[in-house]
C-alpha cells in the first residue's frame, strides 16, 4: 500500500498500526490512533502467505533501504482491531498493556529466554507456538513460574527454533 501522506517526522515517537482484515481483502493504516489510508483491494492475506522465514521488522524481502529508526514497541494481535482499539491503544500510550496484561519476553543467555507477567493476572496459561500461521499449534507450558515482585517468572530453554509467546485466558 502506498502512503501518499506526510513522511513521518524524524526525532519523534509515532504510534503506527497496521490493521489486515482477511475476510474484507481490506487493509487500514492508523498514524497516532488516527486512520490515514485504507485499501480494500488487498489480493493477499497473512494467512495466504503460509510459513514464512524472513520474518522482519524494519526491512523488506527485495533490496528496499533499511528502515532508519527504532521500535518501542511491537504488538501481533489475533483479528482485525477496530477503530476505537487502535485509538485505546495510543492513548495508552507506550508499554501500556491493553486488556491489563502484558507479557515480558527477555534474552537470558543465548540458550536461555526469560518471561514475566503480572502476578495479578490469574487464569492465564502461557502458551508457545513455532508458527504465527493460521495453523500454529499453541500448547500449554507446564513448567511452574515462580513469583517475585508482583510478576510471575519463568526461565525456559531455546529450542533453537524460532518461538512465539502468548498469554490466553
Amino acid at each position: 500500500m502506498e502512503w501518499a501522506a506526510t513522511p513521518l517526522p524524524t526525532g519523534a515517537l509515532k504510534h503506527v498500526v497496521w490493521v489486515s482484515h482477511a475476510g474484507a481483502h481490506t487493509g487500514r493504516l492508523f498514524v497516532d490512533g488516527k486512520l490515514i489510508a485504507v485499501n480494500t483491494l488487498v489480493s493477499i492475506t497473512p494467512a495466504d502467505l503460509g510459513s514464512t522465514s524472513n520474518d522482519w521488522l524494519g526491512r523488506s524481502q527485495f533490496n528496499d533501504p533499511y528502515f532508519l529508526g527504532s521500535f518501542d514497541e511491537f504488538r501481533i494481535w489475533e483479528g482485525a482491531m477496530k477503530p476505537a482499539q487502535v485509538a485505546a491503544s495510543f492513548a495508552a500510550g507506550p508499554d501500556a498493556s491493553i486488556g491489563g496484561v502484558s507479557l515480558g519476553i527477555a534474552s537470558q543467555a543465548a540458550d536461555k529466554v526469560a518471561l514475566s507477567w503480572p502476578s495479578s493476572a490469574t487464569g492465564f496459561v502461557l502458551e508457545p507456538a513455532t508458527t504465527l500461521s493460521a495453523g500454529a499449534v499453541w500448547t500449554a507450558v507446564t513448567e511452574v513460574p515462580t513469583q517475585d515482585a508482583g510478576l510471575f517468572k519463568l526461565t525456559l530453554a531455546r529450542t533453537g527454533a524460532a518461538t512465539y509467546y502468548r498469554l490466553r485466558q
